[in-house]
C-alpha cells in the first residue's frame, strides 16, 4: 500500500488533496471547465479533471475567483498539472476541448485573459517542475474522456465554496 501525500496551493486557492504515491512517467488527463449562468445572477464555475474510469485522481470542484468559462477551463489544466507535480512525474499531457487552454499552455497569452492571470502565473511556475503537453480534442463529439471531464466539471460548478471531490466522490476541503 502506498503512502499518501498532500497537494497544497502555490498561490491560488487550489484544493488540498490526499494523493497516493505512484510511479507514473506520463499522466494523461482530460480537463474541462463549466460556467453555469454566466452573465446572469449567481454564476458558478466548476472544473473537472478526468484520468480514467474509477481513477483515484479524478477530481472536480468549484473554481475560486471570478466565475467564468475561460477561468474554469484554465483551472482544470492547473489542477491536472499540479497533481502531476506532486506525484513527481516528469510529464503531464492535458487533453482539452478549449482553445483558451491550448493558447494558454502553448503561447502564454496572458494579456487576453486578465481575470485568469493568477492561473497563468501558476502554469508558468509549474513549467520549472514538469513538462506540460497539450492536445486538442473536439468538444461534444463523443470522445469518452472529454465527455466525462465535461460531466464532472458541471458537477463541480454546483459544489459549495471551498469543496473539491476526488476519486469516488470523497469530499475534500479547500484551504
Amino acid at each position: 500500500m502506498s503512502v499518501p501525500r498532500a497537494v497544497n496551493s502555490f498561490k491560488t486557492k487550489i484544493p488540498y488533496i490526499i494523493l497516493p504515491t505512484t510511479n507514473y512517467s506520463n499522466l494523461v488527463a482530460y480537463t474541462d471547465g463549466s460556467c453555469l449562468s454566466q452573465g446572469l445572477i449567481n454564476p458558478r464555475a466548476g472544473f473537472g479533471v478526468f484520468w480514467g474510469n474509477d481513477h483515484p485522481l479524478n477530481c472536480y470542484g468549484k473554481v475560486p475567483g471570478l466565475p467564468n468559462c475561460h477561468r474554469a477551463e484554465i483551472f482544470g489544466a492547473v489542477m491536472a498539472t499540479q497533481l502531476g507535480i506532486h506525484l513527481n512525474v516528469p510529464k503531464v499531457t492535458i487533453r482539452t476541448d478549449s482553445q483558451v487552454v491550448m493558447r494558454a499552455l502553448r503561447e502564454m497569452e496572458i494579456e487576453k485573459f486578465p481575470h485568469s492571470q493568477d492561473l497563468f502565473e501558476e502554469i508558468e511556475k509549474f513549467r520549472n517542475w514538469i513538462d506540460i503537453d497539450v492536445e486538442y480534442v473536439k468538444g461534444h463529439s463523443g470522445v469518452p474522456g472529454n465527455v466525462q471531464a465535461d460531466r464532472i466539471a458541471k458537477k463541480g460548478a454546483n459544489c459549495g465554496e471551498g469543496v473539491c471531490f476526488c476519486g469516488k466522490d470523497r469530499k475534500i476541503k479547500i484551504r
